[in-house]
């Protein structure tokens, strides 16, 4: 047998609940007797290992079975060859759209197609996958009852862990988060959750941009004008805390202009007491000087950290002149110029002088 019918063999056979990609292929002696026929493919209980090596010939041995079935084979052929097809490639759109075909014409079931993207989402590099996240979210959409929210977060979890910052994984949160936006407790545990898992990923700006989308929603979620802002102080204490504890992090600092707009959009809030603690909060990072117990006092993250402060600083002075026109005074815009251009090579703000 071709590596093609041994990896078809594999899956009709075998429930494979996991595939792993090996930087080589496994030696045939060191594989269990009855699964040695199947070498190089590594099958071990319900895990399916393969070798990039394998892996290229068999995308080549896949394509030419897939481009070469004729319209006319019968379903089951077409779903044999589109199920190896997507596994291996899930961005080949024109296999993606006959699993459709095969779910929309009853050949597959949506409970088993499920199952089959679950494997799939095993392999880190497909958890980023663009067509096989908009697959699923097609399968929900089609049939809403197979919708586990704890199973898609958690999924969604193990994405962005085998591969970090993961955009695709994220957008899906997303599109979960939109259907539970009149769910309270639901959303409450998504921004518990989502500010849990920054802490320790704090470099993650997918997450990030998600925990800014929640936001608005988990603060509509308060009873009453005072509560709201109770909630908000304590979002804006959060971030002050997570930056300090790690410092030098962009997705941190721009969260903050994200707060920004979300405070613009609350009733009865003093923005300006606001700004002006995002400035005092600036001068305190600038004259900061670390204690030795400090987590991490690297000169380079302390620059970063100044870095970033200097940047937001510059764009929380035009923000504010452009948003509230307030007028802030030039000196400090030019004063945070000054500063960032003696830590910063990139390319700086014009002279507010110019911009407002």
């Amino acid at each position: 047998m071709d590596h093609y019918d041994k990896l078809v063999e594999i899956l009709e056979k075998h429930s494979i609940d996991e595939v792993g990609l090996l930087p080589c292929d496994p030696p045939k002696d060191d594989m269990p007797i009855q699964t040695r026929a199947y070498h190089p493919l590594l099958l071990i209980d319900t895990k399916l290992g393969i070798s990039l090596e394998a892996l290229t010939i068999l995308l080549q041995q896949a394509h030419e079975q897939f481009v070469n079935l004729p319209s006319t084979a019968p379903d089951q052929t077409w779903e044999q060859v589109s199920r190896v097809m997507i596994l291996l490639k899930p961005d080949n759109t024109t296999a993606m759209n006959a699993r459709k075909r095969l779910v929309h014409s009853g050949v597959v079931s949506v409970q088993r197609e499920l199952a089959l993207l679950d494997l799939i989402f095993t392999v880190a590099r497909h958890t980023k996958s663009a067509a096989a996240w908009h697959h699923r979210e097609w399968l929900l959409t089609r049939e809403p009852q197979w919708l586990d929210m704890s199973k898609e977060r958690r999924l969604c979890s193990q994405s962005a862990t085998l591969h970090p910052r993961n955009y695709y994984a994220w957008s899906h949160r997303r599109w979960l988060l939109e259907r539970i936006l009149d769910n309270r407790l639901a959303v409450d545990d998504e921004y518990h959750t989502t500010t849990t898992w920054i802490e320790h990923h704090v470099s993650d700006h997918s997450a990030v941009h998600h925990l800014g989308q929640l936001l608005p929603a988990w603060l509509g979620f308060a009873p009453s004008s005072d509560s709201c802002q109770a909630r908000l102080k304590a979002h804006l204490v959060w971030v002050d805390t997570t930056t300090q504890q790690y410092p030098g992090h962009e997705a941190l600092w721009m969260h903050r202009r994200t707060c920004a707009q979300v405070i613009l959009t609350i009733p009865d809030l003093a923005m300006t007491d606001w700004v002006r603690a995002q400035h005092r909060w600036i001068d305190m990072i600038l004259q900061y000087q670390p204690l030795a117990s400090d987590l991490d006092t690297s000169p380079d993250k302390l620059q970063q950290q100044r870095t970033h402060a200097l940047h937001f600083g510059t764009w929380l002075c035009l923000w504010s002149n452009k948003a509230l026109h307030w007028q802030i005074p030039d000196d400090r815009y030019h004063r945070y110029l000054g500063q960032l251009r003696s830590l910063d090579d990139r390319p700086c703000y014009q002279p507010l002088s110019q911009l407002c």
